[in-house]
């Protein structure tokens, strides 16, 4: 099936807040490339590094070492495999979740380390030659629920990150590789999203939609009921919404589509099928794809549905289906949730991760499914 979108529009957007230009595309297929990623454990997240070429998948072979695997972005299929970042430092130290900011051309990584006792989480900013520049400590113990927020925002003085931890939410300053502001959020969550419309973050907390000023994380609004249903989330750059969903479901569901300056339910869009989850809801996976300004999700995996693996590309401008490719050769059945996807904005491919990936000779992996 190949499709072809026109689209003339224009976005006015208040100072500060880049948009993507609205790309029209055409076609969206598993190009049989993948990552040569010969080894037995999941992966929580992956990162590309715009100024190698290179990316960066956690965790790696054995939690209790503190590593990425980088492969060459570069190379034919399948890619393969480059090296190992950074070294074991004796403390179990299994990394958590990756971001890269290409301002600073630092990589910034949460990681764990047990101290004899208990885990501490440190956040350690990385060279992208792999080196580790500094990190920080005693920020908090959460193992389980970690996830970045990028600022993007023009006319800051330093590149920024919103981080959260379980119940502990930072600004982090990249450039200068400290942490200016904490808040703590009641109860534990891993769904935030940076909105620069309102220059604030939003994380979800049970039905509510919390939003945190991002120059001192000060509460400004708990919009109660907004995420009901929903502990996933991202912010829509080119139509300046938040969109929410359920982290799984086994059959078709709404996203809600919310105004970030009121917290006030836009639309919802009603999806073609369900969607089996990331790995624990432990790392929320981004689903924007601001090449193509396509949201976009993996349908149910066999191990819950029995039917075929559909890969769906929704228009988030007139929020309808606008791609949909089958993905089940890529798989082995049967398997339980997904691992990981990342948008490689240079040129607008999906890199996707799951249980029991099937290329030859290798059980898990991750493979591309490239657009034009």
């Amino acid at each position: 099936m190949s499709v072809s979108c026109e689209k003339d529009i224009t976005i006015h957007v208040a100072g500060g807040c880049p948009v993507p230009a609205l790309k029209t595309w055409s076609n969206a297929a598993p190009t049989g490339r993948n990552f040569d990623y010969n080894i037995g454990n999941d992966t929580n997240d992956i990162a590309f590094v715009t100024s190698t070429g290179i990316a960066w998948v956690i965790p790696s072979q054995d939690d209790a070492t503190w590593f990425v695997d980088s492969y060459n972005m570069a190379a034919a299929s399948p890619i393969s495999f480059v090296g190992l970042f950074a070294n074991d430092d004796g403390a179990f130290p299994g990394a958590e979740a990756i971001m890269y900011v290409p301002a600073t051309d630092t990589v910034v990584i949460v990681r764990q380390h047990f101290n004899g006792a208990t885990y501490d989480i440190w956040l350690s900013f990385v060279a992208s030659n792999g080196t580790e520049i500094s990190h920080l400590t005693g920020l908090t113990t959460e193992t389980l629920r970690n996830n970045f927020a990028f600022v993007d925002k023009t006319g800051l003085a330093a590149s920024f990150l919103g981080w959260i931890s379980g119940t502990d939410l930072y600004l982090v300053n990249v450039t200068a590789r400290s942490t200016t502001s904490h808040a703590v959020v009641p109860g534990p969550t891993a769904a935030i999203c940076y909105s620069c419309v309102t220059d604030s973050f939003f994380v979800i907390q049970n039905n509510d939609l919390r939003e945190y000023n991002r120059a001192d994380l000060a509460l400004k609004n708990v919009y109660v009921g907004a995420a009901i249903g929903c502990n996933q989330i991202d912010y829509i750059k080119s139509t300046q919404e938040v969109w929410v969903w359920p982290f799984s479901s086994v059959g078709p569901f709404n996203v809600r589509i919310i105004n970030p300056s009121t917290g006030a339910l836009k639309a919802t869009m009603a999806t073609a099928d369900g969607f089996s989850g990331w790995l624990n809801d432990s790392s929320v996976c981004r689903s924007y794809h601001e090449k193509l300004n396509a949201w976009c999700i993996p349908g149910p995996t066999p191990g819950l549905s029995g039917n075929p693996i559909i890969y769906y590309f929704y228009d988030v401008v007139s929020r309808t289906l606008k791609k949909q490719i089958d993905i089940s050769g890529q798989f082995n059945a049967p398997m339980f949730n997904w691992f990981a996807q990342v948008m490689d904005v240079a040129d607008g491919s999906v890199f996707l991760s799951g249980s029991n990936y099937n290329p030859p000779g290798v059980q898990l992996g991750i493979f591309e499914i490239g657009t034009s």
